[in-house]
């Protein structure tokens, strides 16, 4: 184990440590059951605090995810400690309010970090979606422009210069109609590289215009569905 995973298990315990020693020091083990159930929901809270990193979905953005779901935790942590040390100090022989106040607290908790969980989700899953339509359009770009000084001919060589612009300044946020199309360019790109390679100036001009051709659709899909 590292010195860091050391100092923050040392860290989370000290909160442990030193409520359980001043609440034995000064009432002992002979408490009713109210103190007890206060006792165990503050336990609970704090342990929510610790594990509830675990519940991130892993992502680009998980900082973020792991500030609102902490938030809600530290939140409800601090409300349940407030809550607990009252019956605690209190010390009520009946442990129904006790068992009741704290159930809505925990039942309150759960349903707002569900909620957040699930919010998190569904932006994790479009900032997922993004990250790969925007990998796509970079993908083919880099793919392009590779191929720009290899044909021998100027024209050849502007034409896919000109391709080149198009696809690094088209949308890169796609749509279902517009996934054929992109793979049809997927295809015209393997084309176009086998005819540059060749160094076939006909070849590069005629699949070099299908490409176009691939792209404006795609963007034109795209400006129809944004």
């Amino acid at each position: 184990m590292s010195k860091k995973g050391f100092l923050t298990i040392i860290l989370d315990l000290i909160f442990i440590i030193v409520f359980n020693i001043v609440f034995f020091v000064s009432g002992g083990f002979d408490r009713p059951l109210s103190v007890w159930i206060a006792y165990i929901f503050i336990h609970l809270a704090y342990i929510m605090v610790l594990i509830t990193p675990l519940f991130a979905k892993k992502s680009s953005v998980s900082a973020i995810f792991n500030f609102s779901l902490y938030y809600v935790s530290t939140i409800y942590f601090v409300i349940e400690f407030i809550v607990g040390l009252i019956f605690i100090i209190s010390v009520p022989d009946s442990y129904v309010a006790s068992l009741v106040v704290q159930l809505i607290l925990l039942g309150l908790y759960g349903g707002v970090l569900i909620a957040n969980l699930l919010a998190n989700d569904t932006t994790a899953e479009n900032v997922a979606r993004d990250e790969a339509e925007i990998a796509y359009i970079k993908s083919v770009s880099s793919q392009i422009k590779m191929l720009m000084a290899k044909p021998s001919d100027k024209k050849a060589q502007k034409e896919i210069e000109a391709l080149y612009d198009l696809v690094h300044t088209s949308p890169s946020r796609s749509c279902g109609e517009a996934k054929p199309i992109e793979a049809q360019m997927q295809v015209k790109y393997y084309e176009l590289e086998g005819a540059v390679k060749s160094d076939d100036t006909d070849a590069i001009l005629a699949k070099t215009k299908d490409f176009v051709a691939l792209v404006e659709e795609r963007n034109r899909i795209l400006s129809l569905n944004n």
